[in-house]
Formats: C-alpha cells, structure tokens, sequence
C-alpha cells in the first residue's frame, strides 16, 4: 500500500509540475521568411501593440487576424 501511495504521489507531483513549464509554439512570418517564437513576452508585446493599434475594438488572438493585419504585426516587431 505504501508503494502505491508514494507511486501516485510522485505521478502527482510530476504532473503539477508540467503545467509549469513556459508553453511556447512557433509562429511563421512569411514577409520577412522567418520564424517567431512566441513566449509569453512576445504575447504581452502583442497584447500592447493591439491596444495601440486598434484601441476601440475587442481584442481578437493574433491567429484570428487577417493576413494584412498580422503582416502590419510583423512589420512593427522587425522594427525592434
């Protein structure tokens, strides 16, 4: 019983730990041919430029944007 116990302790603790680990995907950039990774840093300057950007609108992912909008993203991020 005891092995069990510690067995689903440790599964436990190993699990709750995964959803620690900083959760970042590749998003292409076919204006400039390169890849972006996107962190949680590049979300908030996302999250930033869109404020900016389009002030009276509800936020929308960069995934939902039309192609001319994430291009205008990706230009401003080469300028940085």
């Amino acid at each position: 019983m005891k092995k069990i116990l510690g067995s689903v302790v440790l599964v436990s603790a190993l699990l709750a730990g995964a959803g620690c680990a900083e959760h970042v995907y590749r998003v292409y950039d076919p204006y400039y041919s390169d890849y972006h990774r996107w962190t949680p840093d590049e979300d908030r300057y996302y999250h930033e430029w869109y404020v900016r950007t389009y002030p009276r609108r509800e936020f929308r992912e960069f995934k939902r944007l039309d192609k001319g909008e994430q291009e205008r993203y990706f230009r401003e991020r080469h300028k940085h």
